[in-house]
């Protein structure tokens, strides 16, 4: 017979209950502190979404130069078709 496989959130929900239930050994306790795994991800996650805010002012910012750009254009296309210029 295989053994069971244990997903993410069965290893967490024992842990929590081991914890609880107080049959953990200090030593076990300091060993699921130091445990580092899920470090990596979370700091590629954060490097994500800094970039992300990152793209997202730099687009805001073209956005209003070229808004900006193409208002001028206009209003001088404008005047000259009035003869204004």
């Amino acid at each position: 017979m295989l053994p069971k496989q244990v997903t993410g959130s069965d290893h967490a929900t024992g842990v929590t209950r081991k914890l609880f239930e107080g049959t953990y050994t200090m030593k076990q306790i300091r060993l699921i502190l130091a445990d580092e795994t899920g470090a990596t991800a979370i700091e590629y996650g954060l490097i994500a979404a800094l970039i992300a805010v990152a793209a997202i002012t730099a687009m805001g910012a073209l956005g209003n130069s070229l808004s900006n750009t193409f208002n001028l254009v206009s209003t001088q296309m404008n005047n000259s078709s009035d003869g204004k210029l």
